[in-house]
């Protein structure tokens, strides 16, 4: 940019400034300023003082303060453990002096001030350890993720197990009456089987007595035969009356059978589909990558 630029009259002044910061290196006049970013003043002269209390020697500046008036402050502050007074201060560029006394009085709650090649180390530590809070917040969302599909998955296979267990006592339920059924169709099947027997002793000796009748109608005349054709017709059809009735009794067994032989494969069918809601295997979790730890 051309020098022909004078910013208002500013770049005279900067100038000025210049010349006035080669003064202060040349007569060691240095500006104090406080680590909270407050300018204490301009310290005019650095001095070593005797405490008698201690026998030490401290570093004591003499300041200029803002408003005018001319003050002392200690540049350093005495330690028990060291039975000596250590520096609060850090010189900077010959012209400033950083002071780690947030007050000129204020003893305890020195600020502790690193120079840039021990402070170096301590922020690459603190980029690391704010990479590894980054990482940790990642991997933290993660397992909340894992937990919360981790409780859907126990919720189907509760919910899956719960219904399973119903309709294994539907099915258990179903059982014993098909039993029961199946057990009543038994004792008719044995009783139509003695009813049967029954009639078919009657029939035999129906037979014999309408061999009887035969044998005496041709001596006595056709109106006895006649007579014993109807008894016979009658004692025939009463006979197919008491065997219809009973195979119609176990029809309707084997009916109620059948029903119930269907709400059992039904139920069966739907243990086998519930067992299929059952995940087989919990939801796979995407793997994090871990972060190193910090040696």
């Amino acid at each position: 940019m051309p020098d022909i630029v004078e910013y208002n009259g500013r770049k005279k002044e900067g100038k000025l400034l210049l010349k006035n910061a080669s003064f202060m290196t040349k007569k060691a006049f240095k500006y104090l300023v406080r680590g909270t970013g407050e300018f204490a003043g301009v310290i005019i002269d650095i001095k070593h003082v005797l405490e008698e209390s201690s026998g030490k020697r401290k570093t004591v500046a003499v300041v200029l303060r803002p408003d005018g008036k001319l003050d002392e402050e200690n540049l350093t502050v005495f330690d028990k453990r060291m039975n000596d007074f250590k520096p609060v201060y850090y010189e900077l560029g010959n012209i400033f002096v950083l002071t780690g006394r947030p007050s000129r009085d204020d003893d305890k709650n020195i600020m502790q001030w690193l120079p840039p090649e021990e402070a170096k180390p301590i922020s690459a530590l603190k980029e690391e350890l704010r990479s590894l809070e980054i990482a940790y917040n990642e991997i933290a969302q993660h397992a909340e993720e894992a937990d919360h599909a981790r409780m859907l998955y126990e919720m189907q296979v509760r919910h899956a197990r719960t219904l399973q267990m119903s309709l294994e006592r539907q099915l258990k339920a179903m059982s014993s009456r098909l039993v029961t059924v199946e057990g009543e169709i038994e004792l008719l099947r044995a009783k139509m089987q003695s009813r049967h027997n029954a009639v078919m002793a009657m029939k035999e000796q129906m037979n014999e007595m309408a061999q009887a009748l035969m044998k005496m109608s041709r001596y006595e005349g056709m109106e006895i035969f006649e007579l014993t054709k109807q008894v016979l017709g009658n004692v025939e059809e009463l006979i197919t009356i008491i065997s219809s009735q009973e195979p119609e009794e176990i029809k309707r067994y084997e009916e109620k059978l059948g029903i119930l032989a269907a709400e059992i494969k039904t139920i069966k069918d739907n243990i086998i589909e519930s067992k299929k809601t059952i995940p087989k295997e919990k939801p796979e979790i995407p793997k994090k990558e871990t972060v190193a730890e910090v040696a």
